[in-house]
């Protein structure tokens, strides 16, 4: 990915990368007219014996809220 986003930057072609890339990088144009891509639900995951520890349970929400507020970005939207 780190090669290909490489190319894309020294306007070396085209790909297919996930929109949330090209929202938060302005040397990316996005293609119109490209259906988008489904994402694949996005996990955030403890071990057992670590999700009730305070630092890690407020990280925990602290992610799945921000990616929440993310969401529209995911799905090819502005910047939310």
């Amino acid at each position: 990915m780190v090669a290909m986003l490489g190319a894309l930057r020294a306007d070396l072609g085209a790909a297919r990368v996930p929109c949330v890339l090209d929202a938060s990088d302005p040397s990316l144009v996005r293609l119109l007219g490209l259906p988008p891509m489904p994402y694949p639900l996005i996990w955030v995951l403890t071990h057992a014996d670590l999700h009730t520890v305070p630092r890690i349970a407020a990280f925990t929400e602290f992610i799945s809220i921000a990616l929440r507020k993310k969401r529209s970005v995911f799905a090819g939207g502005e910047d939310g």
